[in-house]
């Protein structure tokens, strides 16, 4: 599978940015589209799901769940109309921002690798009567003008979260099956949006030395 990024990214932007402001009024659209833009380039670029293990899936994480786009199950109320970026996503729902920015206050960052917070836009998204909120993910460790996760702290993390599994895992599960959890989607054989090749490979061979040790049990 290759994976074409440029491609990829440039048609997931343009999706994202037709979600949001078809529904406006053509006098805001504009303005909107621009402002959309902005937040995409600084944020961006778009992405369809999240690694696992990676911070913004794991604000309020669940022991045994496997999460890759952020929901309630993973410590977000509220969220609606969601285009998801590498940095933090944007959301519109139609009740207000305040399940949304609460849910992330009460959870405790204290030991966090990120800092994940909301903030309210002051624009129109989605709809005139939707109330638009950025959450953004501001990562301690990555990769400068690359924007991608370092190796140390991509394996570290997977296997935070999926070591714990093994009590109650009853198959082991093949690496072209869970490649799309790993690395996030869009994604490659062993790369994506989120770490680079070598990074990939990586993930790859620790998972599957723990699969050649029957740490999750015999093969799917």
């Amino acid at each position: 599978m290759v994976f074409r990024i440029k491609e990829e990214t440039e048609s997931a932007r343009e999706r994202a940015i037709h979600y949001l402001t078809e529904g406006l009024n053509r006098d805001v659209r504009p303005s909107s589209i621009q402002k959309l833009k902005e937040l995409i380039d600084e944020h961006g670029p778009v992405v369809e799901s999240y690694p696992s293990w990676h911070p913004m899936v794991n604000l309020k994480p669940d022991e045994f769940g496997t999460e890759t786009i952020p929901s309630e199950r993973c410590g977000y109320r509220g969220i609606d109309h969601t285009i998801f970026m590498r940095g933090g996503f944007i959301t519109c729902p139609y009740a207000g921002d305040d399940a949304v920015i609460q849910s992330i206050e009460e959870c405790d960052q204290s030991e966090a690798l990120a800092h994940i917070e909301a903030t309210r836009l002051d624009f129109p998204l989605y709809y005139e009567n939707a109330t638009p909120v950025l959450v953004t993910c501001e990562s301690y460790d990555y990769i400068p003008g690359d924007g991608s996760i370092p190796t140390r702290s991509a394996v570290a993390m997977m296997l935070e979260k999926e070591i714990p599994s093994w009590r109650n895992a009853s198959v082991g599960e093949h690496w072209e099956d869970m490649r799309p959890y790993f690395l996030g989607r869009p994604c490659g054989k062993v790369s994506s949006l989120f770490v680079s090749k070598e990074t990939g490979q990586a993930i790859k061979r620790v998972w599957e030395t723990l699969n050649s040790v029957g740490v999750f049990g015999p093969m799917r």
